[in-house]
């Protein structure tokens, strides 16, 4: 119910180019929320619901970015038959967007051709993805990953794992001699995404602590021995929260039990007898009573198996008794901490820590050093006040069904780390000092007074070094950047790979304005990613246009490119820039 206060330009400038990528994307449908959204307006006045505002949906949307797709309400978010201002389909079902529309029609409220408009928009995209050429006639239970389809996955899962520091540690070295200590539930039951109507409920989970076993030619860990066997149930209890939340049929409340012992991010499991239903969830928080539901918790029991394969040993805890855990990591060459944080619809993170993961990161690298390594898996930014005592830190951000295989490829040196940060991780909480006024917003209003100074932006306008910049993402090799030239609307750069192994490194154009238009000091304008082999040496080409020398003119309502000089910055990161040139907007006239 907040009204989301923004002013236009910030509006077209930091919140409108992903919709605007989408849309050159050929996406058919966006979303409008359950918010409210008010354009130039003060921190205390209130707009117009988000699926019935016709400055967002009809003008900026539809006319100004140019989307011929269609607008959907989430659900329960249409408050009017608003298919005037932009809306074109109800959900769920027909309290505006039936009969009401037919009174409206007939009494030229609204025209046919905005009916006829709405109807297009819908079946536009439906005919572009050829639903109606081959129809889906499978039940969602129907797997349909293929081989294929997993290989891709771990490609995607290593490739975008973010090596945020290494002191040497890694990349593991298998023939050994070598002990791993590898600690935290993490490993053995991971978080690999996030939960609610987006999530997909993977065909399998590949956990890291297997993979690790299996790179060392050790089979995996025996199951654990569940409670389902001993009936150990809550009648009448449900964990209510949709935290890691899986929902499938069950006969049964042992069968539900069976199925969440078979997944590994299932802690816990509500049955609700009536209909039928197993939600399986990653914990058990908000107990509450429902005379309708039966809950219970997977307690697993390990079973001892082998540890060790010749010179090689793999030894496992999950870090529960953090003086053990710590013993474990000093007896061992290196240590692999496992840690992970989520969110979900309707279930947002309460802060960017890790949680009890963290102080179980402090006390074993009290004991064991910088040969600790932390993986950990984030769906954002991630608070590190642990980082300067361990030895390497590495995220997947949200690693998939395959992160095991693919954090294990990128331990052992498999696959060269080339992820960067799409974000920024901070030193501390609200480093940024967001007020209640911005956010959760004061009165019904959050209003957005820090305007284009967003995430990087902020840090590069308050001169703040942060722990991990935007754009961060270290190798197992190096990359020299030189020779950038500027030769009209082309932009040239020279990156070596210095190293002994080969590596991909993602080379960022950032752009400096001229300080009378008013932008943050450091905006990414472009970015490649090259493959080069130890000693190769590419150039990468960056293409200027209008929009990069271009900011929101809320006088005209449209693009307007900055007179002046600007300077070029490349680099690794939006913190490591290594060459710079300058240039004029004026290259823009040149065909």
């Amino acid at each position: 119910t907040i009204s989301e206060n923004v002013d236009e330009r910030t509006q077209f400038e930091i919140y409108y180019p992903v919709f605007e990528g989408a849309i050159k994307g050929n996406v058919g449908s966006f979303m409008c929320s359950y918010n409210k959204v008010c354009q130039n307006c003060n921190a205390t006045e209130i707009g117009k619901w988000s699926c019935e505002n016709p400055d967002t949906l009809k003008v900026d949307l539809k006319e100004r970015l140019g989307f011929k797709g269609f607008v959907m309400s989430d659900w329960g978010a249409t408050h009017s038959t608003s298919i005037n201002e932009g809306l074109d389909q109800e959900q769920p079902g027909s309290n505006y967007m039936a009969a009401k529309l037919k009174t409206m029609v007939e009494s030229g409220e609204v025209t046919q051709e905005k009916v006829d408009d709405s109807a297009v928009r819908t079946l536009w995209p439906i005919f572009q993805v050829g639903l109606f050429d081959k129809p889906n006639n499978n039940p969602q239970s129907t797997n349909v990953t293929t081989e294929a389809h997993r290989q891709l996955a771990k490609e995607l899962s290593a490739q975008g794992t973010v090596l945020l520091k290494n002191d040497g540690v890694l990349p593991l070295k298998p023939e050994g001699p070598l002990t791993i200590a590898v600690i935290g539930s993490q490993a053995q039951l991971p978080v690999v995404h996030g939960g609610g109507s987006g999530q997909v409920v993977p065909s399998r989970v590949k956990d890291p602590l297997t993979s690790i076993r299996a790179w060392v030619g050790l089979p995996p860990l025996p199951a654990p021995v569940n409670n389902c066997s001993n009936k150990a149930y809550e009648t009448g209890v449900d964990f209510f929260n949709n935290d890691g939340q899986t929902e499938l049929d069950a006969t049964s409340v042992d069968e539900c039990c069976q199925m969440c012992s078979a997944r590994g991010d299932c802690v816990g499991f509500s049955f609700q007898t009536a209909r039928k239903q197993c939600w399986m969830k990653s914990d058990t928080k908000n107990m509450v009573p429902n005379s309708e539901v039966i809950s219970g918790v997977c307690k697993n029991t390990p079973v001892p198996g082998v540890d060790c394969n010749k010179n090689v040993c793999v030894h496992y805890s999950e870090g529960l008794n953090h003086t053990e855990a710590a013993a474990l990591a000093t007896a061992a060459d290196v240590t692999l901490i496992f840690g992970a944080t989520t969110s979900s619809e309707g279930s947002d993170r309460g802060d960017l820590t890790l949680g009890d993961t963290d102080s179980l990161i402090v006390d074993v690298a009290a004991a064991a050093g910088n040969k600790v390594v932390v993986v950990a898996v984030t769906p954002g930014a991630l608070l590190t006040p642990w980082r300067d005592q361990v030895g390497a830190v590495v995220t997947p951000l949200m690693p998939g069904q395959e992160y095991g295989d693919a954090i294990a490829e990128v331990l052992f040196g498999v696959v060269n780390p080339g992820g960067k940060l799409p974000l920024t991780f901070p030193n501390a909480a609200n480093e940024m000092e967001i007020t209640k006024e911005q956010w959760p917003g004061v009165n019904g209003a959050a209003f957005y007074s820090e305007k284009l100074e967003v995430g990087y932006r902020w840090y590069a306008a308050h001169d703040v070094q942060p722990a991990y910049p935007f754009g961060h993402g270290l190798s197992y090799t190096s990359f020299e950047y030189a020779d950038l030239q500027v030769s009209g609307r082309t932009v040239t750069v020279k990156v070596s790979n210095t190293g002994d192994r080969a590596g991909q490194e993602v080379a960022q154009l950032y752009v400096k304005f001229p300080a009378e238009a008013g932008e943050p000091p450091l905006q990414l304008k472009g970015f490649s990613k090259v493959d080069l082999k130890s000693g190769e040496t590419q150039t990468v080409t960056f293409t200027l246009d209008d929009r990069t020398f271009s900011i929101w003119d809320v006088t005209t309502h449209a693009w307007a490119v900055v007179p002046g000089t600007f300077e070029l910055l490349v680099g690794s990161s939006s913190g490591d820039i290594r060459v710079t040139a300058n240039t004029t907007s004026a290259v823009v006239a040149y065909v």
